[in-house]
C-alpha cells in the first residue's frame, strides 16, 4: 500500500474553526477510512506547516479522492509526497549501480 506525508496547512477559515478542530479531524478520519486509508502517524508541527500526517492508501486515485473531499471544504490546504520505505530506496540505488 503506498504511503504519503501529507504537510497541511489550515487557511484562514481553517483558523477560524479552531474550537471544532477535533469534530474536523474526526471528519478527516471518516474520509480516510471510507477510502481505504489508514493512519500511520500525525503530527502538530511548528514552521512550514500546522501538521504532518502519515497515511497509506490502497492507490494513489484513492489518495487523491480523499484528499479532494476534505479540499472542498476551504479548511486546509495541502502538499502530498509519495514515500517509500528507506530500505526500498537503497535497494533501488543498488540495482541501479550494479545495472552500469
Amino acid at each position: 500500500m503506498p504511503t504519503y506525508v501529507i504537510g497541511v496547512r489550515r487557511t484562514e477559515k481553517g483558523h477560524q474553526t479552531l474550537k471544532e478542530f477535533s469534530h474536523v479531524m474526526a471528519r478527516a478520519d471518516r474520509i480516510r477510512e471510507i477510502n481505504g486509508g489508514k493512519l500511520v502517524g500525525a503530527y502538530a508541527t511548528f514552521g512550514r506547516f500546522d501538521m504532518v500526517v502519515i497515511v497509506d492508501y490502497p492507490s494513489g486515485t484513492a489518495m487523491q479522492k480523499a484528499m479532494t473531499t476534505m479540499l472542498a471544504e476551504g479548511l486546509f490546504t495541502v502538499e502530498v509526497s509519495e514515500a517509500i520505505p528507506l530500505s526500498e530506496f537503497l535497494a533501488m540505488l543498488k540495482e541501479d549501480e550494479s545495472e552500469r
